[in-house]
């Protein structure tokens, strides 16, 4: 038994001592019952003797007689009896099914490690029987088909291995709260994405308007200043907030707002969208990390072991203490009286009667109630809870299909042939999957569907952490607010600067245009080109190996850029919105992929793969797509190209 259990199990006795102490510490002391905000009256009392019975050793009693059968199990394939084994398994399998058990988690994954040991040996027979074994113990056990698949695939059964790996994938994905958990994480890793490729589309904007943006303020210095001299002041006023250790990486929104003047439309479009989210970013990031964390707490744990059915030590004693802490939900009651109702009717009566109390409209309560007294013997008893169940839910097969086993226990059967066509036609689908099942002298228990059990889980353990974490007031989101006011705030048309490219390199042109050169170059390109036809052949030669020169370097530092970070160069050449949208999904498939590197997860794809693949796999196909012509960094309306 761990720590958590061993501490959980001290608490369930404080609580039961603290409610049966008597009546001197109920009405002048505060005892344990009372800080754990547990209910008074008959609820407490049943829940104490819950808690200080043997119910709340049900499922310890249940885990060890499962392992006494695996146990038994293992001692015949050892000695080589095939047949013994087999039957030993198939022991181990009505058992848990007899007790209600759907998971066994540690001998599940026993069966999955002794499958492989018998794959290794070249045994693959014995494997695959260790690998069903295993997800008849706990279906959601991926790996079991995963394992299965590969030797089907080495067998040449390719269809086959198909299919399993696919059955895999959906018991994977089945699972109470892993579309919860993988959607925190997903959208974790997406806001990070975001954050990241907002900042690298900044700095790429930076390299773009930088030298335009220093040319516009060394213009608004006195004029009797050297050219030289205001240049510097301006690269100094840009680069004022990366030497400052007060903002850090707060430095990157000082330059998206500065740059905003300076920008084209849609380049104002991506940089106002960039803070938007960074005003979103603190709450939103605050609220999945309390949903991830949450997805672990005990009680979310507790309760996905209870909608899982699994064999978990202590399972009743903690589901009294959150029935004593959660007294207005009738699903913790309910749940604890499921796991009684087999050996413990009488207290799975008592609990039930509360729960019934605490949501008088629940048919499948009064349902649960009539089977327990239908098993009993007490069939007058679960007839009348059978009406009352499908007054409640005239729509239920359920409810009317054990009201005619009741008639039908009674020798009344044409009110049983009655009752059974009633339940036929109020639902079809239900009253077929119940006489699959059940014999002429069984009756059905209603179903608690597992997303319904965590999802009262989550609402009473893990929403109210995230709507705090929503609402809450953020430094960080007060400060991105203020400079997206700012952002647009400077993008009137009184500080706009105009926008004009280099017709040569692509680059945006810094300084006013001279009246002599039609292409608007810049000034690099004036320096290069100016004269080009008064020269000598020989300088003019140089001249042009000059310019060829410089061009390749521009067209090498774009290449490298959509080598590096695909999408970057495309929003330097003056595509920002396809340059965004290429960035950051290259920066989603780059973290997934560095955050499966650093958290190994479980082969997802076929026994072997690690779970990084298929994100590298992924990146590299968007890295491949920004490699193509239409893709390639060009600015629009240049003579040069790559």
């Amino acid at each position: 038994m761990n720590v958590r259990s061993i501490g959980r199990r001290a608490a369930a006795v404080a609580l039961a001592a603290g409610m049966l102490g008597g009546a001197a510490a109920a009405s002048g002391q505060t005892g344990a019952v009372e800080q754990r905000g547990a209910p008074r009256g008959p609820a407490a009392d049943i829940l104490a003797e819950v808690l200080a019975g043997p119910e709340a050793r049900i499922t310890d009693a249940a885990l060890v007689g499962a392992e006494t059968r695996w146990f038994r199990r293992k001692a015949l394939v050892a000695s080589g009896d095939a047949g013994g084994a087999a039957l030993a398994a198939r022991e181990l399998l009505d058992y848990a099914a007899q007790r209600g058990i759907g998971r066994l988690p540690a001998i599940a994954r026993a069966a999955l490690l002794e499958g492989r040991r018998h794959a290794a040996r070249g045994r693959p027979t014995f494997a695959v029987e260790s690998f069903r074994l295993a997800r008849g113990l706990d279906p959601f056990l991926a790996q079991s088909w995963f394992e299965e698949a590969a030797i089907a695939w080495d067998r040449g059964e390719k269809t086959r291995a198909a299919r399993l790996w696919w059955d895999g994938l959906e018991a994977a994905a089945s699972r109470p709260l892993a579309a919860v958990g993988a959607g925190a994480r997903a959208l974790r890793l997406a806001l990070l994405a975001a954050v990241l490729t907002g900042a690298g589309i900044v700095i790429a904007l930076l390299f773009l308007h930088g030298p335009r943006l220093a040319g516009a303020i060394g213009g608004r210095l006195p004029a009797r200043w050297h050219p030289a001299w205001r240049a510097t002041v301006g690269w100094l006023v840009i680069l004022a907030p990366l030497c400052s250790f007060v903002l850090g990486p707060w430095a990157l929104v000082a330059w998206a707002v500065m740059l905003v003047p300076a920008l084209g439309p849609r380049e104002r479009l991506v940089v106002w969208a960039w803070l938007a989210l960074l005003v979103a970013v603190p709450p939103v990031g605050r609220a999945v990390s309390a949903i991830d964390v949450g997805l672990h707490d005990d009680p979310v744990e507790i309760a996905l072991a209870a909608a899982e059915r699994r064999a978990e030590p202590g399972l009743v004693a903690d589901l009294a203490l959150i029935a004593g802490e959660r007294r207005e939900q009738a699903l913790w009651p309910l749940l604890i009286a499921r796991l009684c109702a087999r050996e413990y009717p009488d207290r799975a009566v008592q609990l039930l009667r509360e729960a019934a109390a605490i949501a008088p409209a629940d048919a499948r309560i009064r349902i649960m109630l009539g089977n327990i007294f239908y098993r009993m013997g007490k069939h007058e008893a679960a007839g009348v809870l059978y009406r009352e169940a499908a007054g409640l839910d005239p729509g239920s097969a359920l409810a009317l299909l054990n009201l005619a086993r009741v008639r039908l226990a009674a020798f009344e059967f044409d009110k049983a042939d009655a009752l059974a066509r009633r339940a036929r036609e109020a639902d079809p689908a239900e009253y077929a999957d119940l006489v699959a099942v059940l014999d002429e002298d069984e009756v059905g228990d209603p179903v608690l569907l597992p997303r319904e059990i965590v999802g009262v889980a989550l609402a009473d353990f893990v929403w109210p952490r995230a709507r705090a974490e929503l609402t809450g007031l953020h430094a960080s989101s007060l400060a991105a607010l203020a400079a997206l006011l700012a952002a647009f705030a400077l993008a009137r048309p009184g500080y706009r600067l105009e926008v004009r490219r280099c017709a040569t390199c692509g680059s945006v042109a810094g300084g006013p245009a001279a009246d002599d050169d039609p292409w608007e170059r810049c000034s690099a390109c004036r320096q290069l080109f100016s004269g080009l036809e008064s020269l000598a052949p020989a300088a003019r030669d140089e001249q042009s190996r000059k310019v060829a020169r410089f061009l390749r370097r521009r067209t090498l530092g774009r290449a490298l850029a959509q080598l590096a970070w695909p999408g970057l160069a495309l929003v330097h050449d003056g595509r920002p919105l396809l340059g965004a949208m290429m960035a950051f999904v290259a920066a989603s498939c780059g973290l997934a992929t560095l955050s499966r590197l650093i958290d190994p997860a479980p082969a997802w794809f076929a026994p072997g793969v690690a779970g990084w693949i298929p994100f590298a796999a992924a990146w590299s196909l968007v890295w491949l797509l920004a490699q193509l012509p239409g893709l390639r960094p060009r600015a629009a309306g240049t003579e040069w190209s790559r």
